[in-house]
């Protein structure tokens, strides 16, 4: 072959070589660019892309899986928020070994998002992508250990993972781990360490932090008191993610703190949080509506807000659910729906709840009578620090229940025990006992003076044991008077015993001018109300000094 042909035959070869391989790699270019699109079209969240690159049968893209699992968990890139629907994006993101999708897998099955909650699973899932160093699952780990949830309690493992969280840079970490140094947990209590945690987390914009910091600058707990400084921050983190710091935020319209008393709007505050799911502002809502207060008194709605409170597992809401249903119960059956709630409540470990429960199997009421079962919750709930828990214990002791005789000198004991933790009904049975002088050295002025402390701060019993020993003489003949009035105010608010002690004392005329009209009049309304005592007194009082007359005011 001549050597010209030969060269061009080459020449020939090598173009199409060339062109064979070039039309390769233009597709390979293609390829890559119409995936590097579909890559940037997902990031910015379109759904449809994400969903190509999740779903590739031969290299689905993770991080692909756990932008649209985000965007049915959050409601963008034009999905409907659903939670059913996020969870196996974030499975499969994590099978194909996304630590932040573990996590999010992991914290879905925590809380029971779109599917049952399964806690061992979910900690176990938490751990894996926490050991690699994913901030976001080891505040899950932290939360788990803390709220012994899929795992034994254990507080400094929790500070462990929520210090590696805030190191790994998680604001939420941070904040997490600032809580636990305020409280204490797993750690000596440092306020001053947990405001500059709070504050790193405010600064990265977790309304964690800047709820945590605006309650430590509203009430000066490890920095300068600067109530409204708080108030601002505890706004900002209310209009923010935090809704349950709305509550909060109410709180302070209640008391004044930061700003002026405001129920109306802290009844408004309440019912966003309730609004955006958090319990507390239902059950805080729910006394507003009990009292009045704010809002127009509704018993109705108060039981509605308390039931949702428990319902979104608030054991606080069960206790106040099962008290109202107490003060309207009719019946053992309505009592028996009030020791439901209790019960749900001290399941939960929420020891008011197994307090209200334990005086209720002591009486047999609404539930089967068990003395003893309800001695030793007592007993547990006064180990606790209950101060209610240890006045009902004491009581307990004064009668002898469960076999036991009466024992009052272990009675006032739990009394002054209870008293010292802050129940005025505690501090009401220990003044009776100096002032009656049993099973303790008389002492009328130490014992009225417990009276006063225990009717001021509240205690309906304490002002009637006050005004009965003031009536009784207890003060002399300077302190008649005050005893009359005292009892005389808590006959108007509905209290039938102190109705007898007035009209006893209007018949007498002790503390008071004598009026047998006003006597017989109280007791006949007394009477009517179904008290028989007062129907036995009004039969000694003569009739013919009685006078159309009204209870006294």
């Amino acid at each position: 072959m001549p050597p010209t042909r030969r060269r061009n035959l080459i020449v020939l070869a090598a173009v199409a070589v060339v062109g064979v391989g070039g039309g390769f790699a233009y597709h390979r270019w293609h390829k890559q660019n119409v995936w590097q699109n579909l890559v940037k079209k997902c990031e910015a969240n379109d759904s449809a892309s994400c969903s190509v690159l999740c779903n590739d049968p031969k290299t689905p893209v993770a991080k692909s899986c756990l932008q649209l699992g985000l965007m049915f968990s959050d409601g963008t890139g034009g999905q409907t928020k659903d939670d059913v629907a996020a969870l196996p994006l974030f499975q499969r993101a994590c099978d194909l070994s996304d630590w932040e999708g573990c996590a999010r897998y992991g914290r879905a099955l925590f809380n029971g998002q779109g599917t049952a909650k399964d806690e061992t699973k979910a900690y176990t899932i938490l751990t894996r992508a926490c050991d690699v160093g994913n901030g976001l699952a080891c505040v899950g780990v932290g939360i788990a250990k803390l709220a012994a949830r899929g795992t034994p309690k254990d507080e400094a493992g929790a500070l462990a993972a929520l210090e590696k969280s805030c190191a790994a840079g998680t604001a939420r970490g941070c904040a997490e781990l600032g809580t636990a140094k305020f409280n204490g947990w797993g750690t000596a209590r440092d306020e001053k360490a947990a405001v500059e945690l709070y504050k790193k987390a405010c600064d990265a914009d977790e309304m964690r932090g800047c709820a945590g910091l605006g309650l430590a600058r509203l009430f000066g707990q490890g920095t300068d008191k600067d109530p409204k400084g708080g108030v601002e921050l505890l706004r900002k983190a209310c209009d923010g993610t935090s809704k349950d710091m709305c509550a909060a935020l109410a709180g302070a319209y209640m008391q004044g703190i930061g700003v002026d008393p405001d129920p109306a709007k802290a009844a408004e505050l309440y019912k966003t949080a309730c609004d955006k799911a958090a319990p507390s502002g239902c059950a805080e809502l729910g006394e507003l509506y009990a009292n009045g207060k704010g809002v127009k008194q509704d018993i109705n709605e108060a039981m509605n807000l308390f039931r949702k409170a428990c319902d979104s597992g608030l054991p606080l809401g069960c206790v106040a659910h099962g008290q109202a249903q107490m003060m309207g119960a009719k019946d053992k059956s309505e009592v028996g729906k009030a020791a439901e709630m209790f019960k749900k409540a001290c399941d939960q470990d929420f020891v008011p709840g197994c307090t209200h429960l334990a005086t209720l199997e002591i009486e047999g009421l609404g539930v089967e009578k068990d003395e003893a079962k309800g001695l030793e919750r007592l007993k547990k709930s006064c180990d606790a620090k209950h101060p209610p828990a240890c006045t009902a214990l004491g009581m307990a002791h004064e009668k002898g229940v469960a076999g036991n005789k009466p024992d009052p000198a272990a009675a006032l004991e739990l009394h002054r025990q209870a008293c010292a933790l802050g129940d005025p009904n505690g501090c009401a049975f220990e003044g009776a006992a100096l002032v009656e002088g049993r099973n303790v050295k008389r002492d009328m002025k130490a014992g009225l003076a417990k009276l006063e402390e225990a009717c001021r701060n509240g205690s309906a019993q304490g002002c009637g044991m006050q005004g009965t020993a003031l009536l009784m003489g207890a003060g002399g003949k300077a302190g008649l008077k005050q005893g009359f009035e005292i009892l005389a105010q808590l006959c108007q608010a509905g209290d039938p015993v102190s109705c007898l002690r007035v009209a006893g004392a209007l018949a007498e005329g002790r503390g008071t001018k004598q009026d047998l009209g006003k006597a017989r009049s109280l007791l006949d309304q007394t009477c009517k109300a179904g008290i028989a005592p007062a129907c036995e007194m009004l039969k000694q009082i003569p009739t013919d000094a009685a006078a159309a007359a009204e209870p006294p005011q």
